[in-house]
Formats: structure tokens, sequence, C-alpha cells
């Protein structure tokens, strides 16, 4: 979520009204408890309060990212949620050699390459897939017999 809002830079302020990682505005950061501006508290301490915030809005509070995403259902908690973006972005290209790999989030099945395709089943977080053709940012994937697609930005090689 914070590399689609922020490119992952938790620190961020461009003088729209939103601030941090998760570009919280001023006031969602203090109805969840925040203190100062979101950008200037730690990632971790911006991760809690926007699981926080899904607590109380649900997946609007980012449309457009959720959205674009394919987030649904409950993000686990904020220790191993959808909010807690990856050390290291990773693409398409750094799986090239890799015909498997582990998904590191629960992430939806996608019946094509786009996260306004139909889902086909979501995936537990961990489990291993077998990919197949990829196109951009997505990569076909087999689980439980499905073939489908998943974001790369959700799984990592093994």
């Amino acid at each position: 979520m914070a590399q689609c809002e922020s490119s992952g830079n938790w620190s961020i302020n461009t003088g729209n009204g939103y601030y941090g990682g998760l570009q919280f505005s001023a006031s969602s950061w203090r109805w969840v408890g925040g203190s100062g501006l979101p950008h200037q508290a730690s990632k971790q301490e911006q991760i809690e309060r926007a699981y926080q915030l899904w607590q109380r809005q649900g997946w609007g509070a980012w449309p457009a990212c959720s959205q674009r995403l394919g987030l649904t259902g409950n993000p686990g908690g904020w220790g191993d949620s959808y909010f807690d973006a990856h050390a290291v972005t990773q693409t398409s290209s750094a799986f090239t050699s890799a015909d498997q790999w582990r998904a590191s989030y629960s992430v939806p099945l996608r019946e094509g390459p786009s996260s306004s395709a139909d889902k086909l089943a979501q995936i537990p977080r961990g489990e291993v897939l077998r990919t197949g053709e990829r196109r951009g940012s997505w990569v076909q994937v087999e689980h439980d017999g499905d073939l489908g697609w998943v974001n790369t930005a959700y799984v990592m090689s093994v």
C-alpha cells in the first residue's frame, strides 16, 4: 500500500494535505490518536495507525490504491499487514530466473493481469506458487488448480 500511496517514502510531505507513507490527512491521523503530523512519525507508528484507520473506515480510507491493488478483507493486523511495504521494491525483472514464488501477503488471484479483473480466489500469505507468463508487474500462477494472475508486489522468489 505504501508503495502505491507514496512510493514507499514514509517521511513524504508534498504539500497536498496528505502525509507519510500511507498519505494520512492530518484529521485522520488525529482521529486514530496520532500527534504531530504523520510524516514525522516512525514507519511502525504509521502502520499501526493505518490499521486503526482501516478498522474504522475499511479500505475506503485509501480508495484509489486499495482498488488498484485489489485489496479486500482483513489485512491481518499491523504486524503482518497489507500496509507494511516491502523493504525493497520488487519488479518482475527481479524474478526472471525463478519458477516458484511465495505470497508475501494474502493476495487475490485474478482472472487477468489487472486489479480490475475478476477475483478467482484469495491466496493465503506464505503459499508457494508455480509461475508462468509475465506481463509487466503481473505474473501468471497456479493455486489450488486455478490458473490466474497476481501482482509481483505481493510475491517473492523462493
